[in-house]
């Protein structure tokens, strides 16, 4: 789902960014609008590219190869996750408060929790939470028996 995002005067002067070709550019503001509050998106190219350009002949994978190297997202896999981050995406942009908590856990495999006022505001805090989060460790029952080599059963060796 898109959402509304914000572009600051200073993106176009961006010396890094101007390097690159301007449909890569254009893939960096679009995956923005598509990346979740904490800046990640699914990486899935082609609907990136269904998403962002469906009428154009443009290689998103290429453009997403180019933003990589040039240090301005992460491509990584965890918990069974392919995962687009949009490094600095918190320290520029401030998703409404009302926007979900995203699904796509970071690079450690958390997902970041905001806690939130009774009308659904963010209000500032956040916690975070392992997507496969540590079952406490017990011991496993010993062959379905009450007491380990021992039978219920009045005839021995049965």
């Amino acid at each position: 789902m898109a959402r509304a995002r914000n572009i600051k005067p200073g993106f176009f002067k961006n010396e890094m960014l101007a390097e690159l070709a301007a449909f890569d550019r254009l893939l960096f503001i679009g995956l923005w609008c598509l990346a979740d509050r904490e800046g990640r998106i699914e990486d899935r190219p082609k609907r990136i590219k269904m998403e962002l350009f469906p009428c154009d002949d443009y290689q998103v994978e290429q453009g997403l190869t180019a933003l990589e190297k040039a240090g301005f997202i992460e491509r990584f896999a965890v918990a069974g996750w392919a995962v687009i981050e949009v490094l600095n995406f918190t320290k520029h942009q401030n998703p409404h408060g009302t926007e979900k908590d995203g699904a796509l856990p970071d690079r450690h495999g958390e997902l970041t929790v905001h806690e939130r006022k009774k009308n659904g505001y963010v209000t500032g805090s956040k916690r975070k939470v392992h997507v496969n989060p540590l079952v406490d460790k017990v011991n496993p029952p010993m062959e379905n028996a009450l007491i380990h080599r021992f039978t219920d059963s009045p005839i021995p060796d049965s």
